[in-house]
């Protein structure tokens, strides 16, 4: 039985808003600033400032679509991940290693991001928590069937 997991819209607008957060603070600073910075000389610093953080918004939205354009398919022999840059596949025979690394986020749920080893040196990477909370579950479980999943806590951020 095949099985086709993909990201939801709620998961990809969330983190677009997450995304363009740093160009808000940039532009929010430059509005109460842009006077005491042009009085004193500083404005090429405003403006430093601002291209930095308008250039990790776009960094960070690269990511967040990148992820969410990715989509997982389990089958009876194999996992499969497909994304704007192809698919890839590994069976599930041929896998080595499995790792779920988990990070408690304590803005959101708990991210999760899989990776897949084949003997042959072939990695699949999934951020599974793009999923809704109900079909991630449900992926992992049909998942744990196939395969040994080790479980790595990472230390959260905050």
């Amino acid at each position: 039985m095949t099985r086709i997991y993909k990201p939801k819209n709620s998961s990809l607008l969330t983190s677009f808003v997450w995304d363009i957060f740093p160009v808000l603070i940039a532009l929010i600073g430059c509005h109460f600033m842009h006077e005491g910075a042009s009085s004193n000389g500083l404005e090429w610093l405003l403006l430093v400032v601002t291209i930095a953080m308008c250039l990790l918004s776009v960094f960070l939205l690269i990511q967040t679509i990148a992820a969410h354009s990715q989509s997982v398919t389990l089958e009876e022999d194999r996992i499969s991940i497909t994304g704007f840059l192809g698919a890839t596949a590994i069976s599930f025979n041929s896998i080595d290693k499995a790792v779920l690394r988990e990070r408690v986020n304590p803005v959101s749920r708990t991210d999760h991001l899989l990776i897949i080893q084949s003997r042959n040196g072939q990695f699949l990477t999934f951020n599974s928590s793009t999923l809704s909370p109900e079909d991630e579950e449900d992926f992992l479980t049909e998942l744990r069937k196939h395969v040994d999943l080790e479980v790595v806590r990472d230390k959260p951020v905050l």
